[in-house]
């Protein structure tokens, strides 16, 4: 078979080893390598169990003492110069993404390219857009905290909570190029209160009303376990702060929150259908202490 490819007039960004042959017509990416003739790094002798080397967070097992969103080996893939391709592989993405390519298949495409481990495939999907939908949420962000006074204001859960809890367990959240804040947790349906929980929920109810917002209205997504705990837990620390908030267990949070304004989330497809939003964990970030802040876009 053969493979057609067309040479692009334009430059790739500076330092960058991308190619300058890619098949814009082919809806896949062609792979790096076969993964097959990759040796074991590890070479297993008969009867020997494979080497477990990867010790992350499960969402099953969580504990009180749980450190949200961390893996053992995010202190060698997010520092030095791990860190350092990655910003090379995010300038890479930005380019394809700019030029119209799809997202998932560019994704893939760049960490093949780079060698990036799953993780790190993960924060750079999560933290580079293109101009055109950074244009499209900036937009309609509201960049003037005075206007939520006296208003109320609707928060992705689950999306806004976590975040908060990985940066309160001093894993790493990743300022992206949109200017959210977003983490490498993997929510995946299951769900357990750990002992952040509660001061993430605070963090959001104390920075509310600050800024003088009336009312809150948490949104949860009834498919997610332990979505009823986490909404009872909301009501009381309500209560004990005195701050009109309620929580709302549905199906289908992010239809829900597509058609509303004053929106808090860092999902990119609800702030491209949503009226506006509010960076909120934006604000929130710089006031916890220890914080692992990333940015790979820079």
């Amino acid at each position: 078979m053969t493979l057609c490819v067309q040479q692009r007039r334009s430059t790739f960004p500076s330092g960058s080893r991308l190619p300058l042959l890619l098949n814009r017509r082919s809806k896949n990416f062609p792979p790096r390598s076969n993964p097959r003739n990759r040796k074991r790094p590890f070479p297993l002798q008969k009867n020997q169990e494979s080497p477990r080397i990867i010790f992350c967070e499960s969402g099953d097992e969580m504990e009180k003492s749980a450190r949200r969103g961390y893996c053992q080996n995010d202190e060698t893939e997010f520092t030095g110069a791990a860190l350092d391709k990655l910003k090379t592989a995010s300038a890479d993405l930005a380019y394809l993404l700019d030029r119209g390519y799809a997202q998932k298949g560019a994704s893939v495409f760049i960490g093949n390219h780079y060698l990036l481990s799953a993780r790190q495939r993960t924060a750079l999907a999560r933290s580079v857009c293109s101009r055109a939908n950074t244009a499209l949420r900036a937009a309609k962000e509201i960049k003037t905290p005075e206007t939520l006074r006296g208003a109320g204001v609707n928060i992705d859960g689950f999306n806004t909570i976590i975040t908060l809890e990985v940066a309160l367990s001093g894993s790493p959240v990743f300022i992206c190029g949109d200017g959210t804040v977003r983490d490498l947790a993997g929510l995946r349906g299951t769900y357990r209160l750990i002992g952040k929980t509660d001061e993430a929920v605070r963090l959001i109810i104390r920075e509310l009303r600050e800024l003088g917002v009336a009312k809150a209205v948490f949104w949860l997504d009834v498919p997610v376990s332990n979505s009823g705990r986490l909404k009872t837990r909301i009501a009381e620390i309500a209560r004990e702060t005195g701050f009109d908030a309620e929580a709302e267990v549905i199906s289908g949070v992010d239809g829900r929150l597509s058609g509303l304004a004053r929106v808090v989330t860092a999902d990119g497809i609800i702030l491209n259908r949503c009226e506006s939003w509010f960076n909120l964990s934006r604000r929130i970030l710089p006031k916890i202490p220890g914080g692992w802040v990333i940015d790979i876009t820079r």
